[in-house]
């Protein structure tokens, strides 16, 4: 994948990164390509960072992120993730996955007990 970006030969179809557009930036970090290039934007600002969604980084990206807005739930975390300047290639599921484990969150979250009925008197 990273290959085909070098030599600036077509991704593949099956591809994630295929609608993105991505380039190699002088850095040698991959980045999201876009309409955005002419604009009189910061690097960051007009094109996000690519990370796997399966690396360690992306989860520590997004563990951080969840912590930052107060565990405030999966578009929250998702949208500060993008604010910050990082695209991760299949966020929606790592995040819920995070939110999964997130004790805070499960306990905000926690199951609605039902308090069972007595039974009358006579």
């Amino acid at each position: 994948m990273l290959t085909c970006i070098v030599k600036r030969n077509n991704i593949s179809r099956n591809s994630p990164l295929k609608k993105l557009s991505p380039y190699l930036d002088n850095g040698e970090l991959l980045r999201i390509g876009g309409q955005l290039k002419n604009a009189t934007l910061d690097l960051n600002e007009k094109f996000h960072l690519i990370i796997p969604g399966r690396s360690h980084v992306a989860r520590l990206l997004l563990k951080h992120y969840h912590d930052r807005v107060k565990h405030q739930g999966r578009i929250f975390t998702e949208s500060a993730v993008r604010n910050a300047g990082y695209w991760i290639v299949g966020v929606r599921k790592l995040i819920n996955s995070i939110l999964h484990k997130c004790v805070i969150c499960n306990k905000l979250c926690g199951k609605v007990t039902e308090q069972k009925m007595a039974v009358l008197p006579a």
